[in-house]
């Protein structure tokens, strides 16, 4: 039942960079740039570009990268996904860990669909950025980066919940660098909504502003008629009535209005078109076929081992969803990201790894106990301690700080 349970999931894509003297001796990280995503009640729709870019030099200008790229993304038969921001990146010095967004979106749902797990809108979004935090930090120190806004990332997630409303998403993750040049997470934002009978509009990808400011401020004499037949529903209420034909018309038209002058933007549009439940439409370009994954990471959905000790040692980092840790007698929490999860009369350690617990997991009837490297982790000890009801904490690391 344990191992039904689990889920290996892969979370690098391999993709080889042309090497230049202008570049950085790890390649450069190449970007995504364009995403709309507009939605109603009558459906949603998606449109990105295919172009990505990348700083041929740290102080450079961004230049368009020479293939196009997968920036738009079906995770099942009612949920999409846009990526903007960090696409890929190798590391040379571990030539078997090299990240794409894409890597890590494509294997989550290949294994989510092979675990036959049911999960909600907001359980897939949370997963999902489980996945980002651990790859984005990993990746970025591997390559020992001094540009932490190089993996800044933004996703947008739109379709049908299990209930069949309709909702939309974003993951924003902004990376800082401490003064002993480590990247750490600086902000993660997960934010979810259903669409109900209003107009949604997301936009990201660095010429966002120029179509935001078209979705404000429609211009009466605009020449595209689309963009006056929106400020007409603007007006009239909110953009709610927009048909799915005029989504779609709408959101290219922004799409190409943000790439007017930015070499960084263009190439084929991907569109998605979603109604009544269900992807309608899917349309993207020919694109180039990535290497097989090959760093692992795990996922747990609704593990309900309830004996004693942790029976499995996973080497790589785990995300428990809806998960119940039960009557362990020592658990780590070092390398798990929990979302929606339980930890109930057990014994549990944490000895400085990285480790990801929010306001949708429970605790009770449980021992904190701080192994002697924990205090390299500071605000995350206080974190633990503070945020949830423990009840003892058992600080080893003092002890071994007054030896």
């Amino acid at each position: 039942m344990f191992l039904s349970r689990c889920i290996f999931l892969i979370a690098a894509l391999t993709i080889t960079c042309a090497g230049s003297e202008s570049q950085s001796r790890e390649g450069p990280v190449v970007r995504g740039t364009i995403n709309v995503v507009l939605a109603n009640q009558n459906g949603i729709v998606a449109v990105t570009d295919s172009r990505q870019s990348y700083h041929a030099s740290p102080s450079g200008p961004l230049q368009p990268w020479p293939e196009p790229a997968q920036k738009l993304f079906q995770l099942d038969d009612h949920t999409i996904c846009t990526i903007a921001g960090f696409g890929s990146a190798p590391a040379v010095a571990f030539p078997k860990f090299q990240s794409s967004s894409i890597g890590v979106l494509k294997v989550f749902r290949t294994e989510m669909e092979q675990a036959g797990a049911s999960l909600t809108f907001d359980e897939k979004l949370h997963g999902i950025a489980s996945a980002f935090k651990l790859q984005l930090q990993v990746i970025a120190n591997l390559r020992k980066t001094n540009i932490p806004d190089d993996y800044h990332f933004q996703l947008i997630m739109a379709g049908y919940d299990v209930d069949g409303a309709l909702k939309v998403g974003t993951i924003d993750l902004q990376m800082t660098l401490d003064p002993d040049g480590l990247v750490g997470l600086q902000d993660v934002d997960v934010w979810s909504d259903s669409v109900g009978n209003k107009f949604e509009h997301l936009v990201t990808g660095h010429p966002a502003a120029v179509a935001n400011a078209i979705l404000e401020r429609p211009a009466d004499n605009d020449p595209d008629s689309i963009i006056r037949a929106y400020g007409e529903a603007k007006s009239r209420d909110g953009g709610a009535s927009l048909t799915i034909q005029q989504l779609r018309d709408l959101a290219s038209v922004l799409a190409h209005r943000a790439a007017v002058g930015d070499i960084t933007v263009g190439g084929p549009d991907q569109i998605a078109v979603l109604a009544g439940g269900k992807i309608q439409n899917l349309v993207q370009p020919t694109l180039p076929t990535p290497d097989p994954p090959s760093v692992p990471y795990a996922v747990m959905f609704a593990n309900k081992d309830m004996n004693g000790i942790e029976l499995f040692n996973f080497h790589q980092p785990l995300i428990l969803i809806k998960c119940e840790v039960t009557n362990k007698t020592s658990y780590s929490l070092d390398n798990k990201y929990f979302y929606k999860s339980t930890i109930s009369n057990s014994r549990v350690t944490y000895d400085g790894g990285p480790v990801g617990l929010d306001d949708s997991d429970q605790i009770s009837n449980s021992y904190l106990i701080l192994g002697p490297n924990s205090r390299n982790s500071f605000a995350t000890v206080l974190l633990l301690r503070s945020k949830f009801s423990w009840k003892r904490v058992i600080d080893h690391s003092r002890a071994m700080a007054r030896r």
